[in-house]
């Protein structure tokens, strides 16, 4: 009877990609970070003073309403996971 092997990854090829994914983190961020400067600038043009203030509360509730969402349509709301 046969066996069949399976090669697992290098730690080298561990490590790159491991790499790859905080560059790539780190640069999405960075344009997370830009966007939302660029939006508390244009809104702070339309509404005046109180942009910031409008800019934090719209930037957390879209977290919130991501995290719900994701949380309803993961399965994990109903089998009562954390």
């Amino acid at each position: 009877m046969a066996t069949l092997a399976v090669a697992s990854p290098s730690v080298r090829t561990k490590r790159t990609g491991a790499a790859l994914l905080l560059v790539w983190c780190g640069m999405t961020g960075f344009s997370g970070l830009l966007a939302e400067q660029g939006f508390e600038r244009y809104i702070s043009l339309l509404v005046g003073a109180t942009a910031s203030v409008a800019v934090l509360v719209t930037y957390f509730l879209g977290f919130a309403l991501g995290g719900l969402g994701e949380r309803t349509t993961s399965g994990s709301w109903r089998n009562g996971a954390p």
